[in-house]
Order: structure tokens, then sequence, then C-alpha cells
């Protein structure tokens, strides 16, 4: 078993794109998706550019929340075309082909989230995400259409599945709890142990979680000690 995919467009600004991205999840048999927060209305040229996936559109969730898009969620992936500025987000960007692996070997669903055609996700909403996904293009302009973006993240994902054995991730929850019991004993060990800079360490702390992709076994044995 492997994981379901969500695709998550972050305020997207143009109508066509919309339709286009509807039209690469119908392409690749993707049927869950949803909207945050559009720019752009949902209407006639949304339909008309979605081609033969405005059975996708018509479903379309349209919500007011990264959170609300992405509720009971195993993982949540950012996208991001330029890696050089994401350094205080939770991870170092993997290229797609290593996200074919790790989602290889979880059971639930993985939502991917596109944002805007002109910035992109911010800082904040990529520190929300569990992993940080971008495709390498050329570093003269590494930045590619959203709907471009994500044929390629479907193509690699889906027609490119890599088989793996499942293991069930930690919650989402579950790896939230983890990382807030370390926190709080570097909080309390900090005078102690004379620590320069305790939200790195935390952060560091964090990164370890999500790359390790922590399974709900590890994560009871680790809060077992830390609490």
């Amino acid at each position: 078993m492997m994981a379901t995919l969500r695709v998550v467009l972050v305020e997207p600004e143009h109508e066509l794109n919309i339709g286009h991205c509807a039209r690469a999840c119908a392409n690749f048999g993707i049927k869950d998706f949803w909207v945050v927060k559009p720019k752009a209305r949902i209407g006639k040229q949304a339909l008309m550019y979605s081609k033969h996936g405005r059975e996708v559109l018509r479903k379309a969730r349209v919500v007011k929340s990264i959170a609300a898009a992405t509720k009971g969620c195993s993982i949540v992936v950012g996208t991001s075309g330029i890696t050089w500025r994401n350094k205080n987000a939770l991870r170092s960007p993997i290229t797609i082909s290593e996200l074919n692996r790790k989602i290889a070997r979880i059971n639930g669903t993985a939502a991917l989230l596109f944002g805007r055609e002109g910035v992109g996700l911010g800082e904040k909403e990529l520190k929300a995400c569990d992993v940080i996904a971008h495709i390498p293009a050329s570093p003269a302009y590494p930045v590619l259409n959203i709907s471009h973006a994500l044929a390629v993240v479907l193509y690699e994902l889906v027609s490119r599945k890599t088989k793996g054995a499942g293991m069930r991730l930690a919650d989402r929850e579950e790896r939230e709890a983890l990382a807030g019991a370390f926190a709080k004993l570097v909080d309390e060990k900090s005078k102690m142990l004379r620590l320069r800079n305790k939200e790195k360490i935390k952060l560091a702390f964090r990164r370890v979680i999500e790359r390790a992709m922590v399974s709900d076994v590890e994560m009871r044995a680790m809060m077992c000690v830390l609490k």
C-alpha cells in the first residue's frame, strides 16, 4: 500500500492555470484537488482550460486555509523552485525522485502544495510543511509554470511509482508532540548546557524527524525516553 496524493493550490492567481492544473490531475488519475483562497474566480475560463479534467475541477474543494486543505494528511509536501531562500525552513529541499522514494514507504495521504504563480509559497508556509521538494531545472531559470511543475511532479510520483513496503508514518500530531517534548528538554537544560541558540537546536531535531520519516513505533519509543 502506498500514499494517495492530494493536490493543493495555494492562492492561485490565474483562472487558466487552475484549469490547466485540473487537467494535469486528470492526466494522472488524481481526483483529490483542493484550492486555498483562490485570487482568481473558478469559472468558464478554468473549465475551458481543464479540458477532460472538468470533473476534477467541478469537485475541487475550495477552502480558506492550508490547515483545512491538509487536515488528516500523513505528510505535507511544499514545492519551491528557488532552493536558496529556504534556509530557515524545516529542512533542505529534496528532488522529486527522492520524494518518490519516501512516499513509497507511506500509508495515508500525501498533500502536494503548489504556491502562487508570482511568489510561490511563503517562508511561514514552507516551515509548516514536513518536506520541501523541488524540480532540478536550469539555474538560469529554475521556476516552472505551476501547471508544468504539477505535471512533472505527478509524472514522477505516479508514472514512475517506486515500489516499497508500506509503513505507518507517525501522524503529524504525533511528530509534533515528539518535537515538542524535545523542545521542552532543550529549554530545561539550556542554562546548564550553556546553549547559544536553542531555536536552531529545536529546528535541527525537527529536520531529523522529517528526514527519517519516523514511524509510529519509533515515535513511541523516543517519546517514552523523552517523557
